[in-house]
């Protein structure tokens, strides 16, 4: 359960504030003690706009229509003031939007670009003049890109930004523009404030994608279909679900009343890139090591091309939207071995494809009621397994024989992320949302041969009566690679919330109230095993000293 509450006076209110602070309180409590619910696993996917509108003489303007239109969709959103001349937008998609003011007998009034972000709310007051209707007038300042109203700390990067910036093909990666986040592979990828990085928690459209076991994202969406990147780093709500190092929130693109498209390109691969580092070699890898040195490998092929596109616009104007977008990722490597130490040459491939789905229908039958429901498609299929060199040069100890079934071997990880929202407006200053969503997520791997892995630990030269495949044979050979089996690696997180919101704007201030109620399901079954019910190690010419538990 969360209960969100702001206020916002001015300065010589100075007795209202304290007056309001208490009733605050009040109202805190009695939500706190009437309302009972789980943690809330969702987060917030839009920004708000709100403020009063007065005349000349400050008076509030009751009933005056306010109209926002988003300028790269044109969309349109209408309400009106309350009786304290107070309006709010609520669940506004980010981006730059216009603010028109009218009411009988006073001027229009116009705020031409209002920028709205992830997770703000932002103040636009306006004061009318008197006069005709016909005339317009326009407000030359833009909106506060501040919101003096939360106390979230967080820094969002939206689609203007972020397609002029050089990053890699994850939004996640955007997280290091925020200040006090680091990367760390121990930690899990983010450290935010020193948090590890099974603190996090990701979201796509208000779905949340981590790991269940280290909080790792699991789940990737392309540019193309993101509309602007949140990531929070302190005063974070319950709504986000108890993270304790940072929110990095994905909010993905809508369609509108004038049709947009695009299509893309990139690759990125060896023709464009430097060789691999130097490589350090220990002589001796299964001892303390001796003569260490370092190896320069050949540079190997590792080519990715993705390409795409996304178009999205009206089905029925005002009513009905849709956007879509696809992008497929082809990524092709190859190297080449030489095996037994050298004398067995031999070249292993593997093929990647990742493919990105995304659609999402807007429908709004009414001014009052607005309908979001989206699907992202994600899934990976990968093909051949290129082992690491453990020689001189590009020399791998193994034989060519026993490393032929990486060739077939494979993995794959089909993903899918729903999502759907509902928004009633009660009145022009409340709401009622309903939300839910499902990720789900399954690895497996594929290939891998039904037989325990032989690993010596010590060189069999010089043993008698072995069979010849197995005679001879240095330290560190294998019969096959010793590879775990895994069957299936199914993570659901399904989530559904009902939150309902009032704003208040009068004489002591303005306030917004907020409670809910949400429920989260998180499953995650596994079946990983080694083929032939284990492997073995084997020290030749070595005596067996039972220890722990066989003593």
């Amino acid at each position: 359960m969360f209960l969100s509450y702001s206020l916002k006076t001015s300065g010589w209110r100075g007795l209202a504030s304290i007056l309001t602070s208490r009733f605050a309180l009040a109202a805190s409590l009695f939500v706190l003690l009437s309302l009972w619910s789980s943690s809330l696993p969702a987060q917030e996917r839009f920004g708000s706009f709100l403020g009063t509108v007065t005349d000349a003489s400050g008076a509030v303007v009751p009933n005056a229509a306010v109209t926002l239109t988003n300028k790269e969709s044109a969309r349109e959103y209408k309400t009106t003031t309350d009786n304290s001349g107070s309006y709010i937008f609520r669940q506004i998609e980010p981006g730059r939007y216009r603010l028109l003011f009218e009411q009988t007998g006073f001027t229009k009034a116009e705020v031409a670009d209002a920028l709205i972000v992830v997770g703000q709310q932002i103040k636009v007051d306006m004061q009318l003049t008197v006069g005709t209707t016909q005339t317009a007038v326009m407000v030359s300042e833009s909106a506060p890109l501040i919101d003096t109203i939360g106390v979230t700390r967080s820094n969002n990067i939206n689609a203007e930004e972020f397609n002029n910036l050089p990053k890699s093909r994850s939004f996640q990666s955007l997280a290091l523009l925020a200040p006090s986040v680091n990367s760390g592979q121990i930690e899990g990828g983010f450290q935010a404030n020193g948090a590890s990085g099974s603190e996090n928690q990701f979201f796509i459209d208000g779905v949340t994608t981590n790991s269940l076991i280290d909080g790792r994202s699991r789940q990737n969406s392309a540019f193309e279909f993101v509309q602007e990147v949140q990531v929070l780093t302190g005063g974070i709500d319950a709504q986000y679900g108890g993270a304790t190092g940072a929110v990095i929130n994905a909010v993905t693109r809508s369609g509108g009343n004038a049709f947009h498209g695009e299509a893309h390109y990139y690759y990125f691969g060896n023709a464009i890139s430097a060789g691999p580092v130097p490589r350090l070699l220990l002589l001796n890898q299964f001892t303390t090591g001796t003569n260490p040195s370092f190896q320069q490998d050949n540079r190997p092929q590792n080519d990715t091309h993705e390409f795409g596109g996304s178009f999205g616009g009206p089905i029925l104007k005002d009513k009905l939207f849709f956007f879509s977008s696809y992008s497929p990722q082809l990524v092709r490597r190859s190297q080449n071995y030489r095996f037994s130490n050298g004398l067995e040459p031999d070249t292993l491939t593997q093929r990647a494809t990742n493919q990105q789905l995304f659609n999402k229908v807007t429908y709004i039958p009414l001014q009052s009621l607005r309908i979001n429901a989206n699907w992202l498609w994600t899934p990976t299929r990968t093909e051949g397994i290129l082992p690491a060199y453990d020689g001189f040069g590009n020399n791998v100890i193994t034989s060519r024989a026993a490393i032929q079934p990486l060739k077939t071997q494979g993995w794959t990880q089909p993903q899918s992320n729903y999502s759907a929202q509902v928004d009633w407006t009660l009145t022009p200053t409340t709401m009622i949302t309903f939300k839910g969503g499902r990720f789900w997520d399954n690895y497996r791997t594929w290939g891998v041969p039904p037989i325990s892995s032989l690993t010596y630990q010590a060189s069999s030269v010089g043993i008698i009566g072995l069979p010849p495949d197995l005679a001879n044979q240095p330290q560190g050979f294998t019969t096959t690679p010793r590879t775990q089996i895994t069957y299936f690696d199914i993570a659901t997180r399904s989530y559904f919330q009902v939150d309902a919101s009032k704003y208040v704007g009068s004489f002591w201030g303005s306030h917004d109230i907020k409670g809910g109620y949400g429920i989260i399901k998180n499953v995650n079954r596994v079946d990983v095993s080694y083929p032939g019910e284990g492997y073995v190690y084997v020290y030749w010419n070595q005596l067996f000293t039972p220890t722990g538990a066989l003593l």
